[in-house]
């Protein structure tokens, strides 16, 4: 069976949104950011596996979970270039550097702790924290800190949490040919 794009969006908003929601339960960093934010293992596993519908998710459901826990609009809207440059550029590194989503050789490993973990946290977290700054939402020392913490709390946990997720779950998809080559493929 093959997955169509809208329904994979669709269940990535869905499995996102819980995740999210269930992870702002946990220790808040203010402005919606929590310590550890589980949605970051759907933004870049669904991006990495499914392309551009991924990526649209990446979009959609973090900016849903910010208005669901009570954000303004404003501030809602301000996370989706971070995230979407979160989903964007892994999923973008494991095409263009043809590496195996599954995780099972040394170079695949290596693009997804630099590409999937380190440098889209480091600029998403970058990224967001400059919007507060630039709609009035937070000062320039409330947003080194958040844009730190949240760079080292998305990093943990797609080391954690992602990793064995692509590990287990990419040969499941694979097998069942619901990954998606290309862009939306």
């Amino acid at each position: 069976m093959r997955l169509q794009g809208a329904f994979i969006t669709l269940i990535l908003v869905l499995v996102g949104l819980f995740l999210a929601a269930s992870s702002s339960l946990g220790l808040p960093l203010g402005y919606g950011v929590p310590e550890f934010w589980l949605g970051i293992v759907v933004l870049v596993g669904g991006s990495i596996w499914f392309g551009g519908w991924g990526v649209i998710a990446a979009a959609l459901f973090p900016f849903l979970s910010s208005l669901l826990i009570q954000l303004d609009l404003v501030h809602s809207l301000a996370v989706i270039p971070g995230n979407v440059l979160e989903g964007l550029i892994p999923a973008y590194a494991f095409r263009s550097m043809a590496a195996d989503p599954a995780l099972r050789d040394a170079r695949s490993v290596r693009v997804y702790v630099l590409w999937s973990t380190l440098i889209p946290s480091l600029l998403g977290g970058l990224v967001t924290s400059s919007l507060w700054i630039l709609i009035g939402d937070a000062d320039w020392h409330t947003v080194a800190l958040l844009g730190f913490d949240w760079a080292v709390s998305n990093s943990v946990v797609l080391i954690v949490v992602g990793f064995p997720m692509l590990y287990i779950l990419t040969p499941h998809l694979r097998e069942r040919h619901w990954l998606v080559r290309g862009w939306w493929s």
